[in-house]
């Protein structure tokens, strides 16, 4: 049961019958949406109801037990909160360069950062950061199944980045906020909200957005949101945010029934939309950025790799990437993004970046990372796929699945026409090559 402080303070922008409504829509069942990866939707796809706002967002009719989908674990989608998607209609009116540099600050574990990954082209380059050491290695599953090469994993506190100035083209700021609008979802959010808890998130709100506006360049964007109702968290966020610094706000237009147009920013709701709570709001940096250059590093962590040519075929020829050695590692990047890889690594604590392509061992063979299996641009022609059943595939994502009817040799495994990871066939068993802290642990 919601909290009567709650009610007063957070809703106190709705009159008596819009609060009754939402009590009552809050005491109903959550709905659940997904997001395709347009790169790697399946061919044949059920017909699901869609998400008014997203191109590639659905709606299912019933929660599913997705640890038995291979699909999920593939990265052929993401599971995630359907008014979330509400980003993409930003990314529609904005205006970013061909070779833009965009930040997710708070990206784990994944919802906003594929999604932009899905609306980039494959020349601007994604920063996907958080700052919490325990769930970057969720962050990083989550873009490494999603399988694109435009795209680097740091983890850094927003005060970090006051080492990067009028970098990003665009940053999004999905603030750790007091959850209001996942109560549905959580019961256990409402037990622990509180208006402590309120001015604590509106603090650290303020002190995340005051700390990463530098690093927005001039004629730049800022997107803020949260997922919270109370005006404290967001409209007056932005409002004191405008108040003190040179920005503007960029208006939407808009016709989806239900988004509540906010004296700054846009709310959605559970009563008048199909979604949870979120709210979202998108700022301009006043100036122009037509002559920006960032500062390029004399010198790189990244080399060339020398026997590139050994592994240009593990990558679609229609691709315009350089291989480069990072330690025992090689890496495919667009040589302008590895010069802002470069830039970046020496202010930044970097954990990867770009398609790791292989792993070299002491004797210089290459081994076919999993990151390589799980990318777009894999060369199918080269490794060749072996279709598997949804039983079989299940259990090569438990790594119990002992042999397959195929040539010996490098294969990947997939499963309705997506890449599963890499095995090796060797007579009469095959040497699962996918990564051990991934393999599925439930009972079948």
């Amino acid at each position: 049961m919601l909290k009567q402080n709650f009610i007063d303070y957070s809703l106190n922008f709705l009159n008596e019958s819009e609060k009754a409504s939402f009590i009552q829509k809050n005491e109903g069942p959550a709905c659940t949406s997904i997001r395709y990866n347009i790169y790697k939707k399946p061919l044949e796809v059920p017909p699901l109801r869609p998400v008014l706002w997203s191109e590639s967002g659905y709606y299912l009719d019933e929660k599913r037990v997705f640890t038995l989908d291979p699909l999920f674990h593939a990265g052929a989608y993401y599971v995630q909160e359907a008014s979330s998607m509400f980003l993409e209609q930003f990314l529609k009116t904005i205006s970013l360069r061909d070779n833009a540099f965009v930040l997710d600050l708070c990206a784990s574990p994944g919802g906003k950062s594929t999604h932009l990954l899905n609306l980039l082209k494959s020349t601007q380059l994604l920063v996907s950061n958080e700052v919490i050491k325990s769930r970057v290695a969720a962050l990083k599953e989550n873009l490494i199944k999603w399988g694109r090469e435009n795209v680097v994993i740091t983890q850094n506190d927003s005060q970090d980045f006051d080492e990067v100035k009028d970098f990003f083209d665009l940053v999004v700021v999905d603030a750790p906020c007091s959850g209001e609008g996942m109560f549905r979802k959580d019961h256990n959010a409402i037990n622990e909200w509180s208006l402590e808890n309120v001015e604590i998130c509106y603090k650290r709100q303020r002190r995340i957005l005051s700390e990463i506006t530098d690093s927005v360049k001039d004629g730049g964007y800022l997107i803020y949101s949260t997922c919270t109702y109370n005006q404290q968290e967001d409209e007056e966020n932005i409002k004191w945010f405008l108040a003190n610094y040179d920005y503007e706000e960029v208006k939407l237009q808009h016709n989806f029934t239900g988004v509540m147009d906010c004296e700054y920013g846009y709310k959605l709701m559970p009563h008048l939309i199909e979604g949870e709570g979120f709210y979202i709001c998108c700022l301009r940096k006043k100036g122009s950025n037509e002559n920006y250059e960032f500062f390029k590093s004399k010198h790189s962590n990244l080399d060339d790799f020398k026997m590139a040519h050994e592994l240009k075929d593990y990558i679609r020829t229609d691709t315009e990437l350089n291989f480069y050695a990072f330690k025992d590692v090689v890496k495919a990047l667009n040589p302008y993004h590895k010069t802002a890889v470069d830039y970046l690594s020496k202010r930044l604590s970097m954990i990867t970046a770009g398609l790791d392509i292989a792993e070299l061992l002491k004797n210089k063979q290459a081994i076919p990372s999993h990151s390589l299996a799980m990318a777009c641009i894999v060369n199918t022609e080269i490794f060749e796929p072996v279709a598997l059943d949804k039983e079989s595939a299940l259990k090569f994502l438990k790594k119990e699945l002992n042999d397959i009817d195929c040539d010996n040799g490098t294969h990947l495994a997939s499963y309705e026409g997506i890449s599963l990871g890499f095995f090796k066939k060797i007579q009469n068993r095959i040497n699962n090559n996918y990564p051990q802290e991934w393999r599925i642990r439930m009972n079948l």
